[in-house]
């Protein structure tokens, strides 16, 4: 059976309040750069026992038996039930995402070439997944989805005075050799990722730094940045200007 739905998106918005960038890695699913972690369930590694066992019976039968088609249909009902769970769980990261920023930010990840370093790894984090599925449903939400080039530098960059560092691996935190400070990898790269985006949505012109109007967060004094979208999608009228603060 194929289904078509036709979902209408809602306007462009023309103030965008928030951004955020993600990290995303082997251990946790993303990391970003406000602080919010999502674990990894693994479901493909909480499931490799029962799997193993249920294809070492799949082996021992004869092919095309009646046992061998048993066999294999409840490995087949294995796997399917991973392939749900992940995909029911990428949907929900995907729109936890979506619904906490106005502008999204990921890394443009080499997905084929990680799978070639460690394919299962690869696989069970669905990490080009949880991207494309954040994409359409900020688009939908009126906000700004963005990937920066898989060739820039964001592992290992400080999160306080921008000082590179060359890691490994292995290596999960490190301290800046510039300024002292001790941070997280992962949780500086997410950062790096939002600066970076930053630069570039403002250098070709899609977004404009504007004053922050007084809100609730000010009163608190808590910073925030907003942003004025300057290129609308294509048909949409031009920045009114009454929205634009004095």
């Amino acid at each position: 059976m194929s289904l078509t739905q036709e979902v209408e998106c809602d306007e462009a918005k023309k103030l965008l309040h928030s951004i955020a960038g993600y990290d995303i890695n082997s251990k946790q699913t993303v990391v970003e750069s406000n602080g919010v972690t999502v674990d990894n369930p693994k479901y493909l590694k909480a499931e490799k026992e029962k799997l193993t066992r249920l294809q070492r019976q799949v082996s021992r039968k004869k092919k095309g038996s009646a046992r061998w088609k048993k066999a294999k249909s409840r490995l087949n009902q294995l796997h399917g039930s991973i392939a749900r769970k992940r995909m029911d769980f990428a949907h929900k990261t995907a729109r936890r995402i979506a619904n906490a920023s106005d502008i999204v930010v990921f890394e443009d990840l080499n997905v084929a070439g990680m799978q070639k370093f460690n394919g299962k790894m690869v696989a069970d984090n669905i990490m080009g997944l949880i991207s494309d599925l954040t994409k359409y449903k900020v688009e939908l939400r009126g906000g700004v989805h963005h990937e920066i080039g898989r060739f820039e530098r964001t592992t290992g960059v400080c999160s306080s005075c921008g000082q590179q560092h060359k890691l490994t691996l292995k290596e999960r935190s490190f301290t800046c050799t510039s300024c002292g400070l001790l941070s997280d990898c992962d949780y500086s790269s997410a950062i790096a990722v939002e600066r970076r985006d930053e630069l570039d949505l403002m250098a070709n012109g899609t977004v404009v730094r504007v004053a922050n109007t007084l809100n609730t967060k000010q009163k608190l004094g808590v910073k925030t940045k907003v942003f004025a979208l300057a290129k609308l999608p294509s048909g949409s009228e031009e920045i009114d200007k009454a929205a634009w603060p004095p």
